[in-house]
Order: structure tokens, then C-alpha cells, then sequence
């Protein structure tokens, strides 16, 4: 039975498809089983039709039937099988006797089958099938074996043939039944669902007058809610795609934020991101970053993403020829403009700018840097496009963007200068420790000096200077004279001698650029 089930599996969505495939499986074991029967009886009634043919045709019928589960129609698989038998027939026909033999009535079979399991066309063809193959048979002769009828061989064959259109007519009028009589119990069923309609329509219909007094009440409130309903229907449909949007803008900018390129990276990758997203996102052709200097009032493009690819970048415009423009951009205002060869605020960049681009559309929203006008955001498409306020909201989120980017590109300048300034105070500091080192070596040196420069004043130098003015003054007593007159001349002369010395070693020292020190006075002094 799991057998079975499998088999039938392919079939079980469709209820008359079903049965007729039960009905094909029925016929097919029918076959197996009376070719079986056959191919054992065969030895002992003597059958002119070769064994084998019985075997064959039981192989056929059951491959047949495992193609059940293949993906084929039951009317190919009915008429394989009809095939077959008419192949065995034939077989059996032309082994037992030709046109006298007694296989020849089972050709019978097959328009039987074709009607039971295909249609009456099927039947028709295999019916005109059969009689062409019996006048072949009735052309082709008689073989010797035709002479030779036996009573068993006839009885086997003429009850075979009797019992199997028997069993096909009655399995096809079992499946019939069968479904027939599922049709019955499904109409019984209708039947009692009409009679409780019917009884249901007649108790709605003794409603109806109040219905219909009520629903004249209701109609004018049913038009009124309708109407209320389209607006809000309509609203809601409005609310849901712009919230789509924003959804989609929302998920844009989260992406740009999170992007290595806008935090790390360098300022043009950066801004050549930002255009390509944003012309994506709002399947615009042209956008662009530009930059504006206070000092000459211009505005510079530093970026700019054009899905046509047309080499029309401009260099820099002058805000001062374009007064509206350069005023709504100062005043921090968004300029949405839907035909902005005509808009008020960008007209005046039509001969300039828009005509000889195409531009049809402009979308343009300033940034500021540190309170200060930085630059601005120009989105421009060469089709007219009217600006929903997600988009707009979109663009300013975008211009801080922006605004961040060259804040981070400018911090990130300022950090390399400053390392640079570090490096330079790390050197100087450097440089100046040395300088210091070597100044205190030279002041100590210079320390030295004077140490030995008071040593000589006041030892070398003062010492026969003193003994000198000491002797001068005892030759201005008149007491002395005489032999110790003499000896004080004397000794002035040693003294003077050795003032000179000191003197001329002083500036020798000096001349020579030696080191005032106390061994440039090591040598005895020079007699005169």
C-alpha cells in the first residue's frame, strides 16, 4: 500500500486525475499478473507464442509503472502500455498461426483500454490500429502452425480474453463508481449547504427593507467616510513612501559616517565618496563640493561626480556677479530651485553656469565652518525635479558632513604642523643645552681668569708696585742720607726692575693671546 501511495503521490492534488491514475496502476498489475500466469502455464498447454514474450511484456508493465512518479502525462504512460500489449500481440500473432491465430481477437483489447483509460478519439485510433494489423495478418498468409488449433489453446485463449476485458470493464467501473459516488456525497452536501442558504437568503430578505432604510441613512456617511478614506489612504501612502526615503537617506548617511575614507582618509577621496553616494542616492547627474575664499569672495570646486561624464568642471565662479545667489548662501539658506534657469536666487547663473551644462534642477545647501560660510553642497540634474523635504533634510545632513571632513583634514594639517613644531622645539631645546653647556664652560673659564688676573694684581703686580712707593716715600725724609740713601736708590731699582718684569710678561701673555695665568711668571725676571 506505501507502494502505492508513493506511486500515486504526483497525482493526489487532482481528484480525477487521481483515479485515472489508479485506474492506469489497476490495468498495468492486471497485465503483470495474466502474463505471469501465461509464462508459467506455458509448458504445459503447449502455446506456439514464445515464452519470452510473456516475461517481456510483465518487465515492460511493471518499468511503465514506476514512471508514475516520473514527470509524465497518464495519457503517454496509458498509451505505453496499450503499446505494449499490442507489440506482445503482434508477437504472438505472427509465432501462433497469422491470420488464424488464436492471440488474434486479443487485439480487441486495446481499443477497449484506449477508451477506458485516454478518451474515444484514443479508442477510435487504436480500433483502425487493430484492423490494420489484422488485414497485415490477413495479406501475409497463414503459417504452418496455423492448421494445428487445439481445443486447450483455444479455451485458454478465447477465456483469457473474456476474463481480462471482464476485469478492465469492471475496474473501470469500480473507479467509476468511486468517483461517482464522491460526487453524490459531494452534492448531498451542496444540497444541504443550498437548503440553509436558501433559508438564510429568506431571512435576509425579510432584513432587507430595514437594511435598505438603513443603509439610505448610511450612504450619504458611507460617501463622506470614503472620501475621508481616500485623503487619509492617500496620506498614508504619502507618509509610508517618504518615510521609505528617509529610511533609504538615513541608512546613506549612516554609511557615509561610519566610512574610513570620511574619518582617515584624505579630503579629495573624501569628497569624491560623498558626490558618487549622494548622486546614487538621489539618482541625480551631477554633484559637486565647492569651497568658498572670504578674501576674494569666490567659490572653488574641489570635487565633482558627473554620471554622463562631461568634461565641464569649472575652475571657480565669482560670488560677486551673482548678488541673490551669494546672498542666500550667506543668509544659511537651502536653494531648492525646480527650474533654476527661472528661479529668483539662480537665474543669474543661467549664461554662466546653467546653459551651457544643461542644468535643469539645482539642489544647493551651504556649509559652515567655525560660523563662517565654508563652501556648499550643489546637487543638479539636467531633467526637471521637484525637491521633496527628505531630500532637502538629506543635503544639509550632508553639508556637516562635509563641514566635519575639512575640519578633519585641517585638524589633521594642524596636527602635522604641530608635530613639525615639536620637532623644532625638541631641536632648538636641544641646540640650546648645548649652547648653554658651552656658555658655563666659557664663564668658568672666563671665572678662571679673573681668579688668576686678582692673584696677579694683587700679588705679582701690587707687591713691588707697593715696595716701590714705600722706598719713595723714605727717600723724602732728609734724615737719610748717605750710605742708606744709597741702598734705598738701590732697592727702588729692584723694585722697578721687578715691576717691569711683571709688566712685560703681561703684555707678552697678551700679545701672544696666552692665557692669563700665574706660568707665564715662572721664569726669574730679566736682568738688566
Amino acid at each position: 500500500m506505501n507502494l502505492i501511495r508513493q506511486l500515486l503521490t504526483r497525482h493526489s492534488t487532482n481528484r480525477e486525475a487521481y483515479y485515472k491514475a489508479r485506474l492506469v496502476l489497476c490495468f498495468a498489475v492486471v497485465e503483470v499478473l495474466i502474463s505471469t500466469c501465461y509464462y508459467f502455464a506455458h509448458p504445459y498447454f503447449g502455446f506456439r507464442v514464445p515464452r519470452m514474450v510473456f516475461s517481456g511484456l510483465s518487465m515492460t508493465v511493471l518499468v511503465q509503472i514506476l514512471m508514475l512518479r516520473m514527470p509524465l502525462s497518464l495519457t503517454v504512460i496509458a498509451h505505453g502500455l496499450i503499446t505494449t500489449l499490442w507489440i506482445s500481440f503482434c508477437i504472438g500473432i505472427t509465432t501462433s498461426g497469422g491470420i488464424l491465430s488464436l492471440v488474434l481477437p486479443w487485439l480487441s483489447v486495446m481499443p477497449v483500454m484506449a477508451n477506458l483509460l485516454i478518451h474515444q478519439r484514443a479508442a477510435t485510433a487504436w480500433g483502425g490500429i487493430s484492423l490494420i494489423s489484422i488485414l497485415f495478418f490477413f495479406l501475409g498468409g497463414t503459417t504452418p502452425n496455423a492448421i494445428e488449433n487445439s481445443h486447450w489453446r483455444s479455451l485458454a485463449a478465447n477465456s483469457g480474453l473474456v476474463i481480462i476485458t471482464f476485469v478492465f470493464t469492471w475496474l473501470f467501473h469500480l473507479a467509476h463508481s468511486n468517483l461517482v459516488a464522491k460526487v453524490v456525497t459531494k452534492n448531498k452536501k451542496l444540497e444541504v449547504r443550498k437548503n440553509r442558504l436558501i433559508a438564510q437568503h429568506r431571512e435576509i430578505q425579510a432584513q432587507k427593507s430595514f437594511i435598505e432604510k438603513q443603509n439610505q441613512l448610511l450612504n450619504t456617511q458611507n460617501r463622506n467616510i470614503e472620501k475621508i478614506n481616500q485623503l487619509l489612504q492617500e496620506r498614508v501612502h504619502e507618509i509610508m513612501s517618504r518615510n521609505e526615503i528617509l529610511g533609504q537617506h538615513w541608512q546613506t548617511l549612516l554609511a557615509i559616517t561610519k566610512s574610513y575614507i570620511i574619518n582617515f582618509g584624505q579630503l579629495e577621496d573624501a569628497l569624491a565618496y560623498i558626490t558618487q553616494t549622494v548622486s546614487k542616492s538621489l539618482a541625480i547627474d551631477r554633484v559637486s563640493v565647492w569651497r568658498y575664499h572670504a578674501d576674494t569672495h569666490r567659490i572653488v570646486c574641489l570635487q565633482i561626480t558627473d554620471t554622463q561624464n562631461q568634461n565641464l568642471k569649472p575652475k571657480e565662479l565669482a560670488l560677486e556677479e551673482f548678488p541673490e545667489y551669494y546672498k542666500a548662501l550667506m543668509s544659511e539658506q537651502v536653494i531648492a530651485a525646480v527650474e533654476s534657469q527661472v528661479h529668483w536666487q539662480t537665474r543669474e547663473l543661467k549664461e554662466k553656469y546653467l546653459a551651457p551644462r544643461n542644468i535643469i534642477s539645482m539642489l544647493d545647501s551651504p556649509f559652515f565652518i567655525a560660523g563662517k560660510l565654508g563652501g556648499v553642497i550643489c546637487c543638479e540634474h539636467r531633467q526637471m525635479r521637484k525637491w521633496a523635504n527628505e531630500d532637502i533634510l538629506f543635503v544639509q545632513a550632508l553639508s556637516d558632513i562635509v563641514t566635519l571632513s575639512i575640519m578633519n583634514q585641517d585638524r589633521r594639517a594642524y596636527e602635522v604642523a604641530l608635530l613639525e613644531k615639536q620637532n623644532e622645539i625638541i631641536a632648538i631645546n636641544q641646540s640650546l643645552e648645548a649652547r648653554v653647556k658651552q656658555r658655563t664652560e666659557e664663564l668658568e673659564k672666563q671665572n678662571n681668569r679673573l681668579a688668576e688676573y686678582a692673584y696677579i694684581n694683587s700679588h705679582l703686580l701690587r707687591a713691588p708696585l707697593s715696595r716701590l712707593l714705600g722706598l719713595v716715600n723714605l727717600v723724602g725724609y732728609a734724615e737719610i742720607v748717605g750710605p742708606e740713601r744709597e741702598q734705598i736708590i738701590q732697592q727702588i731699582q729692584v723694585a722697578g726692575r721687578e715691576l717691569d718684569d711683571v709688566v712685560g710678561k703681561i703684555n707678552a701673555a697678551l700679545g701672544f693671546k696666552r692665557t692669563l695665568d700665574r706660568g707665564i711668571f715662572t721664569d726669574k725676571p730679566a736682568s738688566t
